[in-house]
């Protein structure tokens, strides 16, 4: 009797220890997947790729960097709260996938967001795309400015890169 009493007694301390285990609120910051390929341009247009993914930014620096190469940025908790608090401002069901305009010889950007398990693809030119979207593109390409990266000896695919191939382009010369 006593040996059954002290099992019912365990079960109900495990059961409650388990049933609090589930209901302790855990404030988790989760980073939506984002990814961007830049374009080249006349000028010296910085052309590169980026992926958002698991707490770290991924850079591809291909042209007009202070770098080549591929790179990693381990996000810190601030990076993490600026991007969450950037993405919450975009109106993510208005966002259209394309903003651009008639203006010649512009850099172009071709990018994806993820959030709330919704997968928005938006090409567009800086000045066309809405100011809460771009401010978020701004800060992320923002941070393969800073001295923290770690070069990378791995290839990684960036599915905006495609379409957005890199060719040479001669100026054209001034007419006489």
């Amino acid at each position: 009797m006593i040996v059954l009493n002290q099992l019912k007694n365990f079960i109900v301390i495990f059961g409650i220890f388990v049933i609090s285990l589930y209901s302790c609120k855990r404030e988790k910051t989760v980073i939506p997947i984002l990814e961007l390929s830049s374009s080249a341009c006349h000028g010296d247009c910085p052309i590169f790729d980026l992926k958002l993914y698991e707490n770290k930014v991924y850079f591809n620096l291909i042209e007009n960097n202070s770098r080549k190469g591929i790179y990693e940025y381990n996000l810190s908790d601030l990076d993490k709260k600026s991007i969450n608090k950037l993405v919450s401002k975009i109106d993510y069901n208005n966002l259209k996938n394309e903003y651009t305009s008639a203006i010649q010889d512009i850099q172009v950007y071709n990018s994806v967001l993820h959030k709330n398990q919704n997968r928005k693809e938006v090409y567009f030119y800086p000045m066309n795309a809405p100011d809460d979207y771009y401010k978020l593109i701004e800060y992320v390409i923002n941070l393969k400015d800073i001295h923290f990266l770690s070069k990378m000896d791995t290839i990684i695919t960036f599915n905006t890169r495609k379409g957005m191939e890199i060719d040479e382009i001669e100026i054209p010369l001034i007419p006489k």
